[in-house]
């Protein structure tokens, strides 16, 4: 900190730091310290915003990405005035509809222009439900409802969906696409008419922002912060 000149310290998402907090206010007392919180996890104790709140008395302001994460550690014995939101956006340039990349997509996928698309990224963890994700699938087939359900993300339940993807002859229907490049989900996000997130848990997903950038209607659990962007008068 004194040879680089540091002005601000930022912790996010990392246990050990928090544990140094200490140290570094007994011999760098002038520099402000912060934090940055997304979500906090029940099966954890509440994780790293738990570690935060413990090493409360050191840091000098915590940034939560939602105003329900806010209002969880102030619940739980942090000053209001030392916890402030910062919603995490996208670059609205960048993301945005691409009626190119979408025909581009869908022939490569053999997906018609009429045919619905629906669309989850994420990790494939139970945290994200994308088991849930291929079982809706198979419920609106067995209804005769037509689409295409596009997969993007891998994880630990990525063996136990494409299993019960082959069991109940899915293929044409889910697309189990693999972890695929930031330009690859903004092509796919293209080429799909609704974003997919049924979260046991969540902050705000960045994806959640990438999708309605692009005009993309979302579905999404109540949970976490995700009903300060998704609202009943969304726009999209």
């Amino acid at each position: 900190i004194e040879s680089r000149g540091v002005t601000t310290v930022l912790v996010h998402n990392d246990l050990f730091a928090y544990r140094l907090l200490p140290f570094l206010r007994a011999w760098c007392a002038d520099v402000p310290i912060l934090d940055v919180l997304h979500i906090e996890q029940a099966h954890y104790h509440g994780g790293v915003p738990r570690a935060a709140l413990e090493y409360d008395p050191v840091i000098d302001l915590h940034v939560t990405v939602s105003h329900h994460l806010r209002q969880w550690m102030v619940e739980r014995g942090a000053d209001p005035a030392r916890v402030e939101v910062c919603h995490i956006n996208v670059d609205t340039r960048r993301w945005q509809p691409d009626p190119v990349a979408r025909e581009r997509v869908r022939a490569t996928l053999g997906v018609r222009a009429d045919e619905p698309v629906v669309v989850f990224v994420g990790r494939l963890a139970p945290q994200k439900r994308p088991r849930l994700v291929v079982e809706i699938a198979r419920a609106l087939r067995e209804r005769g409802v037509p689409g295409v359900f596009l997969v993007v993300g891998d994880g630990p339940d990525r063996r136990w969906m494409a299993r019960f993807v082959r069991r109940h002859r899915l293929e044409r229907y889910v697309r189990l696409m693999g972890a695929v490049s930031s330009a690859q989900v903004k092509e796919i996000m293209a080429a799909s008419d609704l974003l997919l997130l049924p979260s046991e848990q969540e902050g705000i997903a960045t994806v959640l922002f990438e999708a309605m950038a692009m005009g993309l209607p979302v579905v999404g659990t109540r949970v976490g912060g995700i009903p300060e962007l998704i609202t009943p008068d969304s726009p999209t």
